[in-house]
């Protein structure tokens, strides 16, 4: 790669824009800030997390962005977040169904440690 940045467009549906922002990743670091300006209102608004996160899933964020809106938003690490998320029940269903990925990238990871540790 030369010297210049080497930049990638993507197009995020977030919500209430018309068209959707563009985001852009770079080698340097990332722009990407997640569209929370709406879930930001109803916390204002008085509402709790549970009817934040609920409202997130009604807009359509996958629970990778829902997480990070509750991190930026809450101030909460990301374990906690995760937890809020796949525990509600807007995305309870949308997580059952990723465990058995989860499942396997976790126990591949251990199968790659494990054979770093033994030197192979």
């Amino acid at each position: 790669m030369s010297g210049s940045e080497k930049r990638y467009a993507l197009q995020v549906r977030a919500p209430g824009d018309e068209p959707p922002k563009l985001w852009t990743i770079g080698d340097k670091g990332s722009s990407v800030e997640p569209p929370s300006d709406e879930f930001r209102q109803a916390i204002t608004e008085g509402k709790s997390h549970e009817e934040v996160i609920g409202l997130m899933r009604q807009r359509d964020l996958s629970i990778v962005w829902a997480v990070r809106v509750l991190t930026v938003l809450y101030k909460v690490g990301l374990a906690d977040a995760k937890d809020a998320v796949t525990s509600h029940p807007a995305y309870r269903q949308i997580a059952a169904a990723a465990e058995p990925l989860h499942d396997e990238l976790v126990e591949f990871m251990a199968k790659i440690a494990k054979d770093n540790r033994a030197g192979n």
